[in-house]
């Protein structure tokens, strides 16, 4: 959790921290606030004020690259470096190639998973495994084999572009995890003129899996019985977020008092994100709003 000034949108000193894992109630109180709920089940509370939420934040999965760019003479290769396992139903994609857990992994087992590959590996060429699939394919690349840091449990794989002498676009790397998170608005947080909230990685629930956004304690004059949920809640799709300009994403706006005479708003965006539909009772029942 870091305060943070909302004239520099593009301060990024929160994302130098590695935020611990756990199931963790986080509440950032009033106050223009970034908050990180790291790697976990977490509740995040942005408090009064307008802030910047992760759910996953700098969590414990992550992958670097220590790219060496190609040029005349020189062929381009990429240092991945694994520091962390999967839990079952997580994945890691390399070069366009997906492993998915279907036991838990170590990271040496999913450094293993992308070593000593051809260029054009995929499921149907690879070896299956008893703990993880492969689906995609590892396009432009090779890996050679896997290989201890010098320092530290961190497991490295190197991967050489199958492009020589030639500066190739970089490799890309990253994890998809399943943790489940809340975020949790509650009275006053959106203040006497309004608010507007931003999460930067929203996945919505479905299948008992994904993230909830626990609206109950903004809504004035509100029953869940009996009340219309879409006279205090709308939501827009396909918009473009503020700050960043990310498209296709979602804002959902809520009237604290309904029907009432108030003007104060809660604005709440899901950048990156397309809900499967704007209907807030269908939304409600199917656990992606707690109202």
């Amino acid at each position: 959790m870091s305060d943070i000034s909302k004239t520099n949108s593009t301060d990024t000193r929160v994302f130098d921290q590695v935020m611990g894992a756990g199931n963790d109630l986080i509440d950032a109180g009033a106050g223009w606030d970034w908050v990180m709920g790291g790697y976990g089940n977490d509740t995040l509370i942005g408090g009064k004020g307008d802030d910047v939420m992760w759910g996953r934040g700098g969590g414990a999965h992550v992958v670097n690259l220590n790219i060496f760019q190609g040029k005349a003479n020189v062929t381009e290769t990429t240092e991945v470096n694994f520091t962390d396992g999967l839990r079952v139903g997580e994945s890691a994609t390399v070069g366009g190639l997906t492993i998915t857990a279907t036991s838990d992994m170590s990271a040496s087992n999913v450094a293993n998973a992308f070593a000593s590959l051809a260029n054009g590996a995929s499921s149907t060429n690879l070896t299956p495994s008893t703990t993880f699939t492969y689906s995609g394919s590892l396009t432009g690349w090779s890996s050679g084999t896997l290989s201890q840091a010098a320092t530290g449990s961190n497991w490295l794989v190197t991967f050489t572009s199958t492009t020589t002498n030639t500066d190739v676009a970089d490799l890309t790397a990253s994890y998809k995890l399943r943790d489940n998170d809340i975020f949790k608005w509650v009275s006053g947080d959106a203040g006497t003129t309004g608010a507007t909230d931003i999460i930067k990685d929203f996945t919505a629930w479905s299948n008992n899996s994904g993230d909830k956004l626990d609206i109950l304690g903004l809504l004035t004059g509100y029953n869940s019985t009996t009340s219309t949920l879409s006279q205090w809640v709308s939501v827009a799709i396909n918009q473009t977020a503020p700050s960043t300009s990310t498209a296709n994403s979602t804002k959902i706006t809520i009237d604290i008092d309904g029907l009432g005479t108030g003007t104060v708003k809660q604005i709440i965006w899901l950048e990156g994100v397309t809900l499967s539909t704007t209907d807030v009772a269908v939304l409600n029942a199917n656990g992606v709003l707690i109202a």
